[in-house]
């Protein structure tokens, strides 16, 4: 049997309790939410959906799961998956892919950017520059104490307030997914004379793939552009540990891409991968 990897787990689910929802389908399992009763949503509160098994899914199999989950929400009209990046378990994923290209679905991508550790990062020389900078000013990376964590909380909302937006995820559940899931929820803090500049919330979805969550700087920390000093640090983490994958997460949204952003992960190693996001019909 392989590992389940984290969004497909009922510990994750606990997090969120009704907003995130696994549900038992023959060999498999998927992760779906249900906030609107006429679009269900996989996955739920999480950044990878579709269906897990441990080997890939059958027309036949594809076909009668369907119709089960037509059966178990009768009053929805649409199924909308986000299936995880191309290079995420390509032998479980990719065939599910190609099976809800073949069916009534509408479709369009995500361009999704990640580090392939035991290939060779391409860091531009800005960057590099940054880092060393961050060093000769005694800059320090490392796990957060849990007394610092509403500080790194407020930090990455203002870091999002200045950008226009909202953080996604209450500090009540980022607490507790420091609290409850410790060996796959790690808050990691930047500092320069013992101020916070910088931080990032990563999480282990698997014995492979480390994928960052949350990652920002204050005033300070954007100067000394520190957020690659973090990504370093978390380079050097996955090597130590055998991760293969650093996910950075996507650089677009309804597939228009940001170059600014994509840019910016392009310059510190990030390679792209596509992301489908596919809408089924449960009439």
């Amino acid at each position: 049997m392989l590992y389940r990897p984290l969004f497909w787990t009922r510990e994750y689910a606990n997090l969120h309790c009704d907003s995130h929802k696994i549900l038992n389908f023959g060999s498999g399992v998927i992760a779906v939410s249900s906030d609107d009763s006429t679009i269900i949503k996989s996955p739920g509160r999480a950044t990878f959906g579709g269906i897990w098994s441990d080997y890939p899914l059958t027309e036949n199999e594809f076909s009668q799961f369907l119709t089960q989950f037509r059966g178990n929400f009768p009053h929805s009209s649409q199924l909308q998956i986000s299936l995880p990046p191309e290079y995420f378990w390509p032998e479980i994923f990719l065939p599910q892919s190609y099976l809800l290209s073949q069916i009534n679905s509408h479709s369009y991508f995500e361009v999704n950017f990640h580090i392939d550790i035991n290939s060779k990062i391409d860091i531009s020389k800005g960057n590099r520059k940054k880092q060393r900078q961050f060093i000769e000013s005694k800059g320090d990376v490392r796990i957060a104490s849990k007394s610092s964590w509403r500080e790194i909380y407020n930090l990455l909302s203002e870091n999002r307030l200045r950008r226009g937006v909202n953080i996604s995820m209450p500090w009540e559940i980022f607490e507790k997914s420091l609290l409850k899931l410790p060996k796959s929820f790690q808050l990691w803090q930047a500092s320069v004379d013992k101020n916070i500049i910088g931080a990032a919330l990563t999480v282990k979805i698997d014995e492979k793939t480390l994928y960052v969550l949350f990652w920002g700087d204050s005033l300070q920390g954007r100067q000394m552009s520190v957020v690659a000093s973090i990504s370093k640090h978390l380079i050097e983490y996955c090597k130590q540990n055998f991760i293969n994958i650093l996910d950075l997460g996507i650089s677009s949204v309804n597939g228009e891409i940001d170059e600014n952003l994509a840019r910016f992960k392009r310059n510190l190693g990030a390679i792209e991968s596509k992301k489908h996001i596919y809408s089924v019909s449960l009439n």
